[in-house]
């Protein structure tokens, strides 16, 4: 993980939005994309979702880098117990739209991010997992990385991603 003290340059809007609710999206925003997910109207949710991913990344000074892997801006936080884990989640909904979608680089990006996130979380966990648990880093974004690997025919790589998630899911897995 990397830790850098410059954050990146936000959006006027992302910044008031995130002044104004602490980085959370409103009740009814969140509805509206949980309404959208449920309905399968993906391309609905995604918006709300990047908004969301946004407002946590730059309301707690975290970024991803060019291979989406976790950055944290404030070490900082790391001492005072900041949790990621509502991070993971929005990361595998937005990755899961995606690949509904069919856009399958976006699919993979989130998914990577999610990994990296979901490997940070265990990471902080004082060795309660293994450094295999640790490298897989989360059950759905492995299977979303597999599904993306399957749909462009790299059958190699999208069995080394099930076997990832299934180290942490400790059963057979299956793809979503």
């Amino acid at each position: 993980m990397k830790h850098l003290e410059d954050s990146e340059p936000a959006s006027s809007t992302v910044r008031s939005r995130i002044s104004n609710r602490g980085g959370c999206p409103t009740p009814e925003d969140g509805g509206r994309v949980q309404l959208a997910m449920n309905e399968e109207r993906y391309l609905d949710a995604i918006p709300g979702l990047l908004s969301h991913i946004e407002a946590i990344c730059i309301s707690r000074r975290i970024w991803f880098d060019e291979n989406h892997l976790f950055i944290l801006y404030t070490p900082l936080l790391l001492e005072r117990g900041q949790d990621f884990a509502d991070l993971l989640s929005v990361l595998g909904d937005t990755a899961t739209c995606y690949l509904r979608i069919h856009k399958l680089d976006r699919a993979f990006e989130f998914a990577t991010k999610g990994i990296s996130i979901g490997r940070f979380l265990m990471e902080g966990r004082n060795g309660s997992y293994r450094k295999e648990e640790v490298d897989a880093g989360d059950v759905d974004c492995r299977l979303i990385r597999a599904s993306v690997l399957i749909h462009r025919e790299d059958y190699e790589r999208a069995r080394e991603e099930i076997d990832k998630a299934q180290i942490l899911a400790g059963r057979p897995v299956m793809i979503p």
